[in-house]
């Protein structure tokens, strides 16, 4: 085995032999994908190996050249975003060995689709050598966005007729009539946040009825989830203070899993309860 990284060995000998299967999502969801690029998400491995997470992708690197590049998290065995890449400079361009490696290993799985979206699949990835409550906080924050961003698309689907929009100050407070009179309200409001890199616009943004709020900012680093959700709720208000029109817009995210049918379940659940109000 032609490795140079040590822990790259350990865990390629250890997957030796075995028939590993990967939920895997597609980089941009489309069929014309022949390199296989994407997020490859291994749930079950020998015991000694455990969960794993590969992201196989083209990028582009600082000096305008592209690379393929191969990053893998691997938890017990203490891998955290070791990356691979096609080529190095000082070996004339060669193929690396590890990434000759890495890609066949790649080769070597049974995938099957995974339901996530690629910016889930990633999010899932970026944590996936964390702890186990902030994997858990940052899973529950995109069922948080998620559901945000679908039930501020059924508000606009309901028309500006059946919209109340109050503003004061910071706060944005909204309340749509559904048919047969069902109820939702939601609030928001627009702040800035800082950290040691500066200061950020975000939007807290609240469901009363299910007791659900959750704060989103408008860029954060590999954090699609902030990003999606603060731009839904910016493009909401702005046509609400406006009076412009405005028309649902789809996200690609997965909506079969447990955690989001639940949540959404319980939107619904209440909005029914607040008939009438």
């Amino acid at each position: 085995m032609q490795t140079r990284n040590p822990k790259l060995k350990d865990f390629l000998q250890k997957l030796s032999g075995k028939e590993i299967y990967a939920d895997f999502t597609d980089i941009d969801n489309t069929k014309t994908n022949p390199m296989g690029y994407g997020m490859y998400d291994v749930r079950n491995s020998p015991v000694e190996v455990g969960p794993f997470m590969i992201d196989y992708v083209s990028a582009t690197t600082n000096v305008g050249s592209v690379v393929t590049k191969i990053t893998v998290r691997v938890p017990n065995l203490d891998i955290d975003a070791v990356a691979f890449v096609d080529s190095v400079l000082d070996e004339g361009k060669k193929t690396a060995p590890d990434f000759i490696a890495m890609r066949n290993l790649i080769g070597t799985l049974k995938t099957r689709p995974s339901a996530m979206s690629y910016h889930e699949a990633f999010d899932k990835f970026f944590y996936l050598t964390t702890s186990p409550a902030i994997r858990k906080a940052n899973a529950e924050k995109y069922v948080n966005a998620r559901v945000i961003y679908d039930v501020i698309n059924q508000m606009i689907s309901m028309g500006p007729q059946n919209t109340e929009y109050v503003k004061n100050k910071a706060e944005h407070r909204v309340s749509v009539r559904f048919p047969n009179d069902e109820f939702q309200e939601m609030i928001f409001q627009t702040t800035d946040l800082y950290d040691t890199f500066g200061s950020y616009p975000s939007i807290k943004i609240e469901i009363p009825s299910i007791g659900l709020c959750d704060t989103f900012l408008s860029k954060k680093h590999n954090e699609y989830k902030h990003e999606m959700a603060y731009n839904q709720a910016q493009r909401y208000l702005q046509s609400l203070e406006s009076g412009k029109s405005l028309t649902p817009v789809p996200e690609d995210f997965g909506r079969f899993d447990a955690e989001y049918r639940r949540l959404m379940r319980k939107v619904i659940n209440a909005r029914q309860a607040g008939k009438n109000r």
